[in-house]
């Protein structure tokens, strides 16, 4: 009797794409393939990470997909934070000079005034008074002025820098937000790696996850755009079944092989070097990417052929 409940549990055990060894499940009913992104990222525990190598040793399928979301996490990571801009430091410096410092007594092991001495014992003068024993001092008007100057100049750097810090935080969050998406993406359970390069080293890398309906896209080898030109980058879908599509062309806005018209999914900044960009709309019937040159702030349909393509494949 155990002997047929084992077998029918192992008749109903579901494969890998392997097709051979049985699907790995990890401590949460994770199937393997769900792990490849987490693993890719080094996001499993010490236990959970052994368990799913063993399983990479008998599965070409996830190992292929490790490594290609292995190298899909290379090719992000050249993205970096933008450094602070070079006025900062400058009017960091300029506060730290504007601002008034603690004075420290002699006892403090610090700088001492020296005392202030008598002048013109017994006498006084316009706009001064006599000090004990007889002694002159002025009244300390200058000082007075001194001191609202460096408050007036302390509070103008502080405005600076508070408006300096708000525009940092900004950026950060920004970064930050694009980082969360990119991990999203990458760690997706359908999550899919694809790249292709031309002759000429231009080429495309893209992570894919049809269930996010998202993909972060990276380019190489693309020279700087000249000026008032930027690259933008299109999905294209496959074409309505029984579809003609659109005739092929650049600047008539169609897309090779009569697909549907292009839809698109952001600006490149610059050359696109390192940068991720990350996509939404990615649809179940998406089956190309491409990048055109277009004028600056980019354009509604593709006005150029394409500069380098990607088609898809799901695994």
């Amino acid at each position: 009797m155990t002997s047929n409940r084992s077998n029918d549990r192992s008749a109903d055990r579901p494969s890998d794409r392997s097709g051979g060894a049985p699907a790995y499940r990890g401590g949460r009913g994770r199937k393997a393939h769900a792990l490849a992104g987490a693993y890719a990222l080094n996001a499993l525990d010490l236990k959970e990470r052994r368990r799913y190598e063993k399983h990479l040793a008998r599965c070409p399928g996830c190992a292929q997909e490790v490594r290609d979301l292995a190298q899909g996490a290379v090719r992000l990571a050249r993205a970096v934070a933008a450094p602070a801009p070079p006025q900062m430091r400058q009017r960091v410096l300029a506060a730290a000079q504007a601002t008034p410092q603690e004075a420290h007594s002699a006892a403090d092991g610090g700088y001492a005034a020296p005392p202030v001495r008598a002048a013109h014992a017994g006498r006084s003068g316009p706009g001064g008074r006599r000090a004990r024993g007889g002694g002159y001092l002025r009244r300390p008007v200058f000082g007075l002025r001194l001191a609202g100057a460096v408050a007036a100049l302390s509070v103008i750097a502080a405005a600076v820098l508070a408006v300096e810090l708000v525009r940092t935080r900004d950026r950060l969050d920004q970064e930050r937000g694009a980082t969360r998406a990119v991990e999203q993406v990458l760690s997706a359970p359908d999550a899919h790696g694809v790249s292709a390069r031309d002759a000429q080293g231009r080429g495309i890398n893209a992570v894919t996850s049809r269930r996010l309906g998202a993909a972060v896209v990276t380019v190489s080898g693309l020279p700087a755009p000249p000026g008032g030109r930027t690259y933008q980058l299109w999905m294209i879908d496959a074409p309505p079944e029984g579809s003609q599509g659109e005739s092929s062309g650049g600047s008539s806005g169609g897309s090779p092989g009569g697909a549907a018209a292009p839809r698109s999914a952001g600006l490149l900044k610059g050359s696109g070097e390192g940068t991720p960009l990350v996509t939404g709309g990615f649809g179940a019937h998406t089956e190309r990417l491409a990048v055109t040159l277009e004028p600056d702030g980019g354009s509604t349909r593709p006005t150029t052929n394409p500069v380098v393509q990607l088609a898809l494949v799901d695994p």
